[in-house]
């Protein structure tokens, strides 16, 4: 034997590592068979894939032949030992635990060498997955064609149990793809076998070149500048080149759409020295350059002798037909839950003898329950059954497995939230070859919605019963033809107090009719019996207290079967509508009348402060024995009762400003009730009830003086030969029903005031009229018809309702609501007392739209000492107070002007002049009764008329601080 040079046998030696390496790092199982099949070498990946280790297999025959096969096995080694190459053959093998396992073998025959006969090399690819997704596809179109051609479901669930029974025993491994396991061949020590012969060296390569060539899988070895250094044909095929093309060929020349993927990876191996295992990649090749294929590699790092990586192979695994078939069990996977989605309920399948069973996803949607959380005896099923139904299920199973036949039967199921649910349960009994019952298959289904609409079918007529009888009106029907009653709710009795089988009698609902009402009544029922139109009417009917009740019968013509013509109607009680309505028609002519009134009042407030002004200036400068004086004195007088009046027209209508702040009733009564004993004189007894922890309302004190003032005189009044007056006050909690007695104002906390008088009463006429303004019972002369009107419109301004009630020789109540104060609101400090006129030098902005009114004031002032800016409205105003060298001391503006309020004036001037002290001055009118009724808390206010002593008194005071507040606070 010749020596082999040192070079030529280091390369060999590489390769033979390099070739070892790449079989031990094979994904695939590879073994080496003698002809007779006795297994020479066994992977890694083939102990992994079929359970049998190396030492188990090594020297006895292939054990992976499944009984039956072995002719088969026999004939497939000898078509490869004669020179034929198999390629992608499927067949069956079994595992180590005896499960089958569908295969592709790629067989080649090795060549002989000097020391060793010729021998087999068998690669496996698992198929299991692409024969699961054929047969899986198989059965979706026969079962979703079985389906859509209305096949009984009892025989597509016989398939499926069919189906099932054939695939018990098989593993499911259909998510993952079949992958090949790296090439394993025994390790020897390549150098010790070179040392010792140049010959089995070369053969040993020889072999290993064979099994680098032979392989199915694609194999290259590729050099750090990511060229290509060996490939095998597998690969070469892969890529649609021949094998010489790819040597020296960077991957962007050779697979231009995969290059930046897989140098990505190489690069990773180059500068980890690790290996990059299972990376799928797709895409397309030169070979098929419209198709898109799928492929598993797997990258190893190739190192020299000082563990530097100097190459890298790749193991390449075409999936192109295992992700397709992957994609086709998704498909039929989809296609399956759909059609048992679309069903009901769920399909079982029970394997009797093993007392287990198997259930669709759709029990989640019945149960609750997911497969996993169910276990799949047969007995967790029965437990779930409610008791009561358990027995008759059971006896209905037991005879039909006893007599073959199928079942069904309705039962309660405890959902897994503890609830009880009825269920449709529907079977099919299948026989083994014995004939006896060997599974059932069938389907369950929720029936709980159609139970739930039974139970509501039964019940309707209960229902419509209690409705009928808890109705707020009457339920009747009548013969058409005679004003008779044939049926009447019991309703009848407790609105109208009569039994309900006097309805019945014939006479009875005419006899009972308002004679003002009776004959449109009749003349409507006729019109029924003639007319089959619906229709209503509104009428008074006699209640069994005597008093007559508004009613609306609203009606509906109907025919029996035989043609007779009924009537059905309900009755409703418009008593209480009626008495709103009527509160309501009196309220809006009281809205009408005050808006009448207090816009008369308004601009009659501007006139009186021109008369009272102008009188009080010529009676300053006429000497004090002119004649004249005495006639200036009548004009201011006959002046003074008109502004009095007007104040009373203003409270009625709800015009004035009020200041309202936080008060006491108790403390009010308490403060007049000197004041009120010298008013009514000493034949009047004067009696008062105050409660103790009264509540706090909110409310302009001088205005509710007034009315405690007016009330009493009305009482005395009332009692021209003496009587009692008791004023009470009390907190009231007014619920929803009261509240409907007291208009204005809705349910919630009230501070209540009553004032009851032992008078001569009034009639229910006077009543309805009593707060009409300029409306009085007393001679001419005697009383203008202000003082109750006023009583009225202060408290509807405060948000409270007042309530008069009276018999004539009874005397008279009136009760006053005022709405509770938020609580933690404190009581103001009692207003500081108006101090004398007096002038000043300070510069006033007067701010006034109507001329007589606005000279008046400017007059006054300066007659006073006063600086006075005119404007004539807002804008004029604010041009003043944009005048960064004019000094305003005081703002006195008008609260009601054109295009800008008084207030709005403030708000914007205060912007500018946060310190600006203001006087407000109306005689109001509907606008400021809509946006300022009540002015802001601490808001000075001077009401008209007034008089230039008023004027400038209360100018004074407001520049000297006593009572003002500055302009940004209002």
């Amino acid at each position: 034997m010749s020596e082999v040079p040192d070079a030529g046998l280091d390369r060999m030696t590489r390769l033979a590592d390099e070739l070892t390496a790449l079989v031990d790092a094979a994904p695939l199982p590879i073994v080496t068979l003698e002809l007779d099949g006795t297994v020479l070498s066994w992977n890694p990946a083939a102990e992994r894939v079929f359970g049998w280790s190396a030492a188990e297999t090594i020297g006895r025959i292939l054990p992976l032949v499944q009984a039956g096969a072995e002719a088969d096995f026999r004939a497939r080694l000898a078509r490869v030992a004669g020179g034929e190459r198999l390629v992608d053959e499927e067949v069956v093998r079994r595992r180590a635990d005896g499960r089958p396992i569908a295969v592709a073998i790629s067989t080649a025959l090795l060549p002989a060498t000097a020391d060793r006969p010729r021998r087999l090399l068998a690669i496996y690819q698992d198929v299991s997955d692409r024969r699961r997704a054929e047969r899986l596809s198989e059965l979706e179109r026969s079962v979703l064609g079985a389906l859509a051609t209305d096949t009984p479901l009892p025989d597509v669930l016989a398939e499926l149990a069919a189906f099932v029974e054939q695939t018990k025993d098989d593993q499911p491994s259909i998510a993952a793809a079949a992958r090949l396991s790296a090439l394993a061949v025994e390790q020897h020590d390549v150098r010790s076998a070179l040392a010792a012969s140049e010959a089995r060296a070369r053969e040993r390569l020889r072999e290993l070149e064979h099994v680098y060539q032979g392989a199915p899988i694609g194999l290259a070895l590729m050099g750090r500048d990511y060229r290509f250094l060996r490939v095998n044909e597998m690969l070469a095929e892969m890529n649609g080149l021949p094998a010489t093309a790819h040597i020296g060929r960077s991957l962007h020349e050779v697979v231009p759409q995969l290059g930046d993927e897989l140098a990505a990876a190489y690069r990773h191996v180059f500068e980890t020295g690790e290996p990059l295992l299972d990376v799928e990649l797709s895409g397309m090749t030169s070979k098929m350059p419209g198709a898109r294929r799928h492929w598993q590699v797997s990258f190893v790092p190739v190192f020299d002798d000082a563990r530097r990586v100097v190459a890298a192979s790749a193991f390449v695994v075409e999936m192109t037909a295992h992700r397709e078939a992957e994609a086709r069990l998704r498909e039929s996977e989809e296609r399956y839950r759909l059609a048992t989605h679309a069903m009901s309920g769920f399909i079982y399948d029970w394997d009797v003898a093993a007392g287990r069973v198997a259930r669709s996803g759709r029990m989640h949607d019945l149960l609750g329950f997911a497969i996993g959380d169910a276990s799949p005896d047969a007995e967790w099923w029965l437990s779930r059954i409610h008791p009561d139904d358990a027995d008759e299920m059971d006896r209905r199973v037991a005879a039909a497995l006893a007599q073959g036949s199928g079942f069904g039967l309705q039962y309660r199921m405890r959902h897994r939230d503890g609830s009880w649910i009825h269920v449709w349960d529907q079977g099919l009994i299948v026989r083994d070859a014995d004939g006896r019952a060997a599974r059932v298959v069938g389907s369950c289904s929720d029936v709980t919605p159609l139970r739930r609409a039974q139970a509501a079918l039964i019940a309707s007529s209960r229902r419509y019963e209690s409705v009928v009888e808890s109705l707020d009106g009457i339920i009747w029907e009548a013969d058409a033809a005679t004003p008779r009653f044939t049926f009447v709710s019991r309703q009848a009795a407790r609105l109208l107090g009569h039994p309900t089988e006097r309805w019945l009698e014939p006479e009875f609902w005419p006899a009972h009719l308002h004679p003002e009402d009776r004959e449109r009544a009749l003349r409507f029922w006729a019109d029924g019996a003639t007319d089959d139109r619906n229709r209503e009417i509104e009428y008074r009917f006699r209640h069994a207290d005597g008093e007559y009740r508004w009613v609306r019968d609203i009606v509906t013509v109907a025919r029996e079967a035989d043609g007779t013509r009924i009537l059905r109607g309900l009755m409703l009680d418009l008593t209480e509508q009626k008495r709103l309505e009527e509160q309501l028609r009196q309220s809006q002519k009281m809205e009408a009348v005050g808006r009448l009134a207090g816009g008369i009042a308004h601009d009659f407030n501007n006139l009186l402060t021109g008369i009272l002004s102008y009188s009080e200036l010529v009676l300053e400068q006429l000497p004090a024995d002119d004649p004249l004086r005495e006639d200036i004195h009548e004009i201011r007088s006959s002046g003074e009762r008109a502004a009095n009046l007007t104040r009373q027209l203003l409270a009625f209508s709800r015009r004035q400003v009020l200041q309202p702040r936080p008060l006491v009733l108790n403390d009010i009564v308490a403060g007049l009730d000197r004041m009120l004993r010298r008013l009514l004189g000493e034949d009047l007894e004067l009696r008062t009830e105050l409660a103790d922890d009264l509540w706090t309302t909110l409310a302009d004190a001088s205005q509710i003086e007034q009315v405690l003032m007016n009330l009493a005189v009305n009482a005395r009044d009332a009692m021209p030969d003496g009587g009692t007056i008791t004023i009470t006050t009390s907190n009231a909690a007014v619920g929803a029903e009261e509240s409907k007695q007291l208009a204005y104002v809705g349910p919630g906390e009230y501070v209540r005031l009553t004032m009851r008088d032992t008078g001569e009463g009034m009639s229910a006429e006077t009543m309805a009229r009593v707060f009409e303004p300029f409306f009085t019972t007393k001679e001419p002369g005697k009383g203008t018809g202000l003082g109750l009107a006023m009583v009225y419109g202060v408290v509807k301004q405060s948000g409270g309702s007042v309530l008069v009630a009276s018999e004539p020789g009874a005397g008279s109540v009136f009760t006053i609501y005022l709405p509770r104060a938020a609580q933690g609101v404190a009581q103001h400090a009692a207003p500081v007392p108006e101090r004398r006129a007096a002038g000043g030098s300070e510069t006033i902005l007067l701010v006034e739209d109507d001329a007589v009114v606005r000279r008046l004031a400017r007059e006054v002032l300066r007659r006073h000492g006063y600086l006075v800016l005119e404007a004539a409205d807002a804008a004029d105003a604010l041009a003043h107070c944009g005048r960064a060298d004019t000094r305003i001391d005081l703002l006195l503006t008008d609260v009601v002007m054109p295009q800008m309020s008084g207030r709005e004036l403030v708000t914007r001037a205060a912007r500018t002049r946060p310190e600006l002290r203001v006087l407000f001055i109306s005689g109001y009118s509907p606008e400021a009764i809509e946006h300022h009724g009540v002015l802001a808390p601490g808001a000075e206010f001077l009401p008209k008329p007034f008089t230039p002593q008023t004027l400038t008194t209360k100018v004074r005071a407001v520049l000297d601080g006593v009572t003002a507040a500055p302009a940004a606070e209002h």
